[in-house]
């Protein structure tokens, strides 16, 4: 039996690499008996295998070719082909052109984009469950309010199961399917998914030397940073003084739109304390390793808070600019700080690196773990039934 999972996995973002990985493990665990083969479908085919994620192919090739389609996670609910394609470019005169463009002809850009992916559908992952003929269309643990139009609404009312990461999403999304179920990201349970084993065998030797001390770790897109570059980097040097921690910047999504490295760079240039130092390009096991061993996490990366929240690690989100975040740790209280401004990180670091903080997110992340186990439970149950009718046919044929 074919099951296709599906999501942005042909680019460079820790989130979207490790949930095609994370689902695939999962299932493997409880149903190593189950002839069962997974298929991974971005925009474009693409080779992930530095990264340690998976290969994709063209999600074009998906329709007509699997027995149940898995929309793994994401914020894929409000996705445009535009920022899709954006988003996977890598020629700065390129991404200038396109932006220029979208301001002037904003409808024809989507529809070139749409063009150059050989998209089906009106949205990229916004998936037609007859075009394709699949025995089961699931969406994990999603994001975004999409805009409740006829032709989405249709589409997503036909879809077999649909859990949100959310309240928001949930009240969206619930008017629409009233399937949907609210739980937290599935990537929350990966501390009882993903073995030390696994993750140390998939590590250089040069981020294990780098994690040897006691570490924060600091992470930030361009977009939101650029105009806070040396707040930031004052703030670091003040808690690596105080504290007597190192800190470490670690880029999570290098892809358009994200451009961690390109902050970061900019903010190890103005820190001055000798104990910060900015990570080469890892792979998605040398990321979570860092994340699971630092003492406190401080970024924009949703997944850098999952990812936290799943090993008990102090977090917090940089800036209050990006609501899918703020969403998130508002709707599952992962935090006793919601946000910091930049140039309250010192002050913040201080409520949060504390043994009460670490007490009160070792409850959290207990609750949360089961109900990511919970979502995974009810979809693995409908791929089992998938499996025995598959099997059975098999038998009378």
């Amino acid at each position: 039996m074919k099951i296709g999972l599906v999501g942005a996995f042909d680019r460079n973002n820790f989130g979207d690499l490790l949930m095609p990985v994370l689902f695939e493990k999962q299932y493997k665990l409880n149903n190593s008996d189950k002839n069962v083969t997974f298929h991974y479908y971005g925009l474009t085919k693409k080779n992930m295998e530095l990264l340690k994620s998976c290969n994709t192919e063209a999600l074009y090739n998906c329709y007509n070719n699997c027995d149940i389609v898995i929309i793994v996670g994401g914020e894929v609910l409000i996705s445009t082909y535009k920022l899709m394609y954006l988003n996977l470019q890598k020629n700065v005169i390129k991404i200038f052109i396109i932006r220029c463009m979208n301001k002037l002809f904003p409808n024809y850009i989507e529809k070139m984009a749409k063009k150059k992916l050989k998209g089906k559908e009106n949205c990229p992952w916004i998936l037609d469950k007859e075009k394709l003929k699949c025995k089961k269309l699931i969406y994990n643990t999603v994001g975004g309010n999409i805009c409740n139009n006829d032709l989405n609404a249709t589409l997503l009312n036909d879809v077999d199961y649909i859990s949100v990461r959310s309240k928001c999403n949930y009240q969206n999304m619930f008017k629409i399917n009233r399937k949907t179920k609210l739980y937290p990201d599935s990537v929350t349970a990966i501390s009882n998914i993903i073995s030390e084993n696994d993750i140390i065998e998939n590590i250089g030797s040069d981020i294990l030397e780098m994690s040897k001390e006691k570490y924060f770790i600091i992470q930030t897109d361009y977009r939101n940073s650029k105009d806070i570059i040396k707040k930031i980097s004052i703030e670091i040097d003040k808690i690596c003084d105080i504290f007597e921690l190192k800190c470490i910047l670690l880029p999570i999504g290098y892809a358009q739109g994200h451009e961690d490295q390109k902050a970061l760079l900019n903010i190890r240039k103005y820190c001055k304390n000798k104990n910060v130092s900015m990570t080469r390009k890892t792979n998605i096991y040398e990321t979570l390793y860092l994340l699971k061993n630092a003492e406190v996490f401080i970024g924009t990366s949703l997944h850098g808070i999952v990812v936290s929240t799943s090993y008990g690690i102090p977090h917090m989100v940089l800036t209050n600019r990006i609501n899918k975040l703020l969403n998130y740790v508002e709707t599952w209280k992962t935090t006793s700080v919601k946000y910091t401004d930049a140039d309250e990180i010192y002050n913040n670091f201080c409520k949060i690196y504390s043994n009460n903080e670490k007490k009160n997110l070792l409850v959290i992340k207990n609750k949360l773990i089961k109900l990511a186990l919970d979502n995974f439970d009810n979809i693995n149950k409908i791929i089992n039934e998938v499996y025995d009718n598959y099997e059975q046919r098999k038998r009378i044929f």
